[in-house]
């Protein structure tokens, strides 16, 4: 994804507004022509150049924006001199993400972050606080040592939580924790703070791509707990919203995990239905390789899933090229890859092929541990220890066994022990918690004893 993209889809961006009613005063049509009319007081300037900047999701195209920053440190420094101060930290926000997103100099745009945050803490502009919060917890940002730590900006926050009382300010604030949290797999907090986002939302009687994202990460956190009919509702809603706000790319993101859905559901009609519309979406999108062959192969996967093992085979090999070519694919990808291969070549009985495809999709499994992976994981394993149990191989398969129940508690610690799913599904999982630890136990032991005597013989 574009630089340009990213500016639009996680912050809010700024746009010129028309103001029609200091136009007819002044030969300039727009608030900028007012910023740039030095024979105005500085009162005047400073007034229209902080309108220019009202925040808003709506794009601004690059001239627009280029021309802004040109023109902000100017702003700051005629702010700075003649008591304006309060207006700085505004100003500096724009420019932080100017220089990370359109410069792409992220050295200088973490540095002005923190002039920034100092600023915004000094006059006590708590929506700024929370704007550049965003950047200060960047992981980039993060590691490039700025002097606000992971630990102080999220103590900040907690901080200035109690100073918040509006709809929108509550919002904001909880759509930097859901960020937050979603990216460190910290799930009960991630959900908690994404269903915030929905409910301020409605309380709003508004919606937006935000709103959207945080409905497909609670229907991706319910997936991911086994809890389908859940996960569906959400993908559903995430899915009614940017088809409102005609919103196409998160539109072939929605229907690639609603696809995963149904398979969980074993509806495979509707599997296949929604497969084939996130292909048609995303094969018209710029920029966006990875997901369209990551639909390939979940098409693969579902074909494979009905026996039709053969046709998912030949549909694997058709774009095989993709991942021999030499900018490598992402490393989710080729796990998701080779992890259907292995599918396949299990269910069409070829075991040594299937063992061997697990194997390269674990290879890149092992650099990550997020759910995702851990999936993975589990299904290699899975094919693995039935695998080398098909050929005889009872050490082998021992072996793999014992890393499938792995996976299989890691996916459980991830997501249930952290109490992802709430109130709406602690009941249920206090219930089959208690019996499926029981099964797993059982059928550990047998399978064990099973695999001790195979070895002795």
């Amino acid at each position: 994804m574009k630089t340009k993209h990213k500016l639009h889809i996680y912050l809010f961006l700024f746009f010129l507004l028309p103001l029609s009613i200091l136009a007819q005063q002044h030969e300039k049509d727009s608030l900028f022509g007012i910023w740039l009319d030095t024979t105005l007081t500085s009162h005047q300037r400073l007034d229209a150049f902080n309108k220019v900047l009202k925040t808003d999701e709506i794009r601004l195209n690059t001239d627009n924006i280029d021309t802004l920053y040109s023109e902000v440190y100017k702003a700051i420094a005629l702010a700075k001199n003649t008591g304006k101060g309060h207006l700085t930290p505004k100003f500096l926000n724009f420019a932080t993400t100017y220089q990370i997103y359109e410069m792409d100099s992220l050295e200088l745009g973490c540095e002005t972050a923190e002039k920034t945050m100092d600023k915004a803490l000094e006059h006590k502009d708590y929506f700024i606080i929370m704007m550049i919060s965003r950047q200060l917890l960047n992981k980039r940002c993060l590691e490039a040592n700025s002097k606000y730590s992971e630990a102080s900006v999220i103590n900040i926050l907690d901080t200035i939580k109690k100073q918040l009382s509006s709809d929108i300010e509550l919002l904001e604030y909880n759509k930097i924790l859901a960020v937050y949290h979603t990216q460190r797999l910290n799930f009960h907090e991630a959900l908690t703070a994404h269903r915030k986002v929905v409910e301020f939302h409605k309380n709003l009687d508004t919606i937006s791509t935000t709103m959207s994202y945080s409905l497909q990460i609670m229907g991706i956190v319910h997936m991911r707990s086994g809890n389908y009919s859940e996960a569906y509702t959400y993908m559903k809603q995430s899915i009614s919203i940017n088809k409102t706000l005609k919103n196409t790319l998160s539109l072939g993101s929605n229907y690639v995990d609603i696809t995963n859905v149904s398979i969980g559901l074993e509806n495979y009609d509707e599997a296949f239905h929604y497969n084939d519309t996130a292909i048609a979406v995303l094969k018209e999108q710029a920029n966006c390789e990875d997901p369209f062959y990551i639909t390939l192969t979940q098409k693969a996967r579902i074909l494979s899933l009905q026996n039709f093992h053969q046709e998912a085979l030949e549909l694997l090999f058709e774009y095989e090229d993709y991942y021999n070519k030499p900018n490598m694919p992402s490393i989710l990808n080729y796990s998701f890859y080779y992890v259907v291969f292995a599918t396949v070549y299990f269910g069409l009985k070829n075991y040594s092929k299937a063992i061997t495809s697990a194997k390269k999709s674990l290879e890149y499994t092992k650099y990550s541990k997020g759910s995702s992976y851990l999936a993975n994981e589990k299904i290699n394993y899975k094919i693995l220890y039935q695998s080398w149990e098909k050929l005889g191989n009872y050490a082998n398969s021992l072996k793999a066994y014992k890393n499938y129940v792995e996976a299989k508690d890691s996916m459980a610690m991830l997501f249930n022990s952290q109490k992802v799913t709430s109130l709406e599904l602690e009941n249920i999982f206090q219930k089959e918690r208690y019996t499926d630890s029981l099964n797993v136990a059982k059928k550990m032991l047998a399978n064990e004893l099973e695999f001790q005597q195979k070895l002795k013989k």
